[in-house]
């Protein structure tokens, strides 16, 4: 798949597919676990599946939820939709 011939990348989250960086360099993915509490983890990865990286603050509060992450058009940062769990 040629990511950089994709007129706008799939947000990730709900429709569980990774948003490609518009270089193709890295893959843009939540991990969704709910369960005592909500967790939505942010993370990326070389298409290749190699160098997992999670993405998502360590000091942010547990209850805040990140997901349907998307790269910049310069590929220099992440947008992502945050809300509260209770």
């Amino acid at each position: 798949m040629d990511l950089e011939k994709q007129p706008s990348p799939t947000p990730a989250g709900s429709s569980s597919w990774p948003n490609g960086q518009h270089a193709g360099d890295l893959l843009l993915f939540t991990v969704a676990a709910m369960g005592g509490g909500g967790i939505y983890d942010m993370y990326t990865m070389n298409p290749n599946g190699s160098n997992l990286l999670n993405i998502t603050p360590i000091d942010w509060p547990s209850e805040f939820l990140c997901s349907h992450g998307i790269f910049s058009n310069d590929d220099l940062k992440i947008y992502f939709v945050g809300e509260w769990w209770e």
